[in-house]
């Protein structure tokens, strides 16, 4: 038999020999030796998992959460990750606990939580990458309070729309078949963004909703609020506005020596 004595005095005025742990700040020592005693008469030791073991641990799941981050929604990649992290946890804990295993804990946990945060950032990122995309996309659809509405309640854009009252506009370019024959393609590109940018501030000035561009054509509509039936009204002043931006058009081309438009 085995005997350990050791002073165990734990008061401030005097310690024995005691020592912090990670059980308690103060541990009598001798525990720590009559367990090591123990395991070397019952040859229950504890085994260290190779170096190479750690690797193939940290490659396997930091794959299992790449995949995760690429085929989830952000909340259920979070719930993923969250679940690998307490899996290896416990993985760890319980071959320990039960084999005398000794897995590397900070070593895997560590360099997947920095994934993780790396991963959640590059998501943030594109993600107001595409959102910021779309707006612009939408900005040339779409009139600044027709946005700012669509900030405020996304759900106005649900698929499936809705019945409304509403004015059609179409509008072309007089001859513009003709001038796009005989013209440079460079011409006939500056020629539809100046006309388009201008014609795009006058729909928007009256709420419009630019649906599509038809080559040298526009296909707008025309909402009402309720039962404030204003939309013809509105479709009208908007005609009107791109015919003096035409004729304004016209005569800058015409000073510069280029063909009428």
């Amino acid at each position: 038999k085995l005997v350990f004595l050791a002073d165990t005095s734990t008061q401030a005025s005097q310690y024995g020999d005691v020592s912090p742990t990670p059980v308690d700040s103060i541990f009598p020592r001798a525990y720590i030796w009559s367990n090591a005693a123990n395991m070397l008469l019952t040859g229950a030791l504890v085994t260290l998992a190779p170096y190479g073991l750690t690797i193939v641990i940290v490659v396997l799941l930091s794959a299992l959460l790449v995949l995760s981050a690429w085929r989830l929604a952000t909340l259920w990649f979070s719930a993923a990750a969250l679940g690998i992290l307490v899996m290896y946890a416990g993985l760890a804990f319980g071959a320990f606990a039960v084999g005398g295993y000794l897995l590397p804990v900070l070593p895997v946990l560590m360099p997947l939580v920095v994934l993780y945060l790396f991963s959640s950032v590059y998501r943030y990122a594109q993600l107001e990458h595409y959102e910021g995309v779309l707006e612009g996309s939408l900005q040339s659809y779409l009139s600044p309070r027709l946005m700012a509405q669509i900030r405020t309640d996304p759900d106005i854009l649900k698929l499936g729309g809705a019945r409304k009252r509403i004015t059609v506009l179409f509008s072309d370019i007089v001859e513009f078949t003709a001038f796009s024959d005989q013209a440079d393609p460079e011409e006939v590109q500056d020629v539809l963004e100046t006309y388009f940018a201008d014609a795009a501030k006058a729909i928007f000035s009256q709420d419009g909703i630019i649906d599509k561009y038809m080559g040298d054509g526009i296909l707008t509509f025309f909402e009402n609020d309720g039962d404030n039936i204003t939309s013809a009204a509105r479709a009208v002043d908007c005609a009107l506005q791109m015919q003096a931006q035409a004729q304004e058009l016209d005569q800058f081309y015409r000073s510069q020596n280029r063909s009428p438009f």
